[in-house]
């Protein structure tokens, strides 16, 4: 079943972690929409979300968490916007 809560949409699960950082990005005001894509089990370094590259709609992040890892795409007309919230939350400058 697909339907949207403040700005997510939710279609697939999200991983462990997840849903608060992507609600918490979603009161932005620049954002348009998120939309998380398919878990993929693997084993990735570390827990957080990490800013991948833009594209023509916003940006792309990746989610990390417990042995998965999720793609979650953010529709935004200022992805520089994004990024310094990721920097924000994970103390790098």
């Amino acid at each position: 079943m697909k339907y949207r809560h403040n700005k997510i949409k939710r279609e697939h699960s999200m991983i462990e972690g997840a849903v608060g950082w992507l609600e918490d990005l979603a009161a932005c005001p620049e954002i348009t929409d998120i939309i998380p894509g398919v878990i993929n089990r693997r084993r990735p370094s570390g827990q957080g979300i990490t800013f991948q590259y833009e594209t023509k709609t916003g940006c792309k992040l990746l989610v990390k968490s417990g042995g998965s890892i999720q793609e979650v795409f953010v529709v935004t007309s200022e992805p520089q916007v994004v990024q310094k919230w990721i920097q924000a939350r994970s103390g790098r400058p």
